[in-house]
């Protein structure tokens, strides 16, 4: 885990910063009761926040043996809120061209019921480093634009 530390950056911090997170997070959620009822607001706001595990998996079928890292948010204080805003933009946005999978059981499945001729060719690809740092203005201009081209209001975009 020592280079993956030292590669990514990674600092030891003095003090947990989750009761921190958690206030800032119910102070936003809060601010959006024209988006999020008041019941909804209450099952958002996670009752005992932790911070992040960071989970190490060796690759044990890769050549040198890499580790994939996993990092737990479950627990984390904007875990609920951003499952919950994350349906409700997938409930408002039809993205085009989205595939999603759950594992590589129901991606073997979707296979099966692909016809495949002579002249195609399937490609498999490793995705390494899948989430990487995005923007956070990037990611509001991005939301901002699909939800004004699907005729939303202001107030829901704003």
């Amino acid at each position: 885990m020592e280079p993956i530390i030292q590669e990514n950056h990674i600092t030891c911090l003095n003090k947990d910063p989750t009761d921190t997170y958690q206030k800032q997070t119910q102070q936003a959620i809060q601010k959006c009761n024209t988006l999020i009822d008041k019941h909804t607001q209450k099952y958002l706001i996670n009752i005992k926040p932790m911070a992040p595990k960071l989970h190490a998996y060796i690759k044990t079928n890769k050549e040198n043996k890499p580790i994939r890292q996993v990092v737990n948010n479950t627990h984390v204080p904007s875990y609920k809120t951003a499952k919950y805003l994350n349906k409700k933009l997938n409930n408002q946005i039809n993205l085009p061209y989205t595939y999603t999978t759950k594992n590589s059981y129901e991606v073997a499945e979707e296979l099966k019921a692909i016809h495949i001729d002579e002249h195609m060719k399937i490609v498999s690809l490793d995705i390494k480093d899948l989430y990487v740092n995005l923007l956070i203005q990037g990611i509001l201009q991005t939301t901002k634009f699909w939800l004004s081209k699907h005729n939303d209001t202001n107030t829901t975009i704003e």
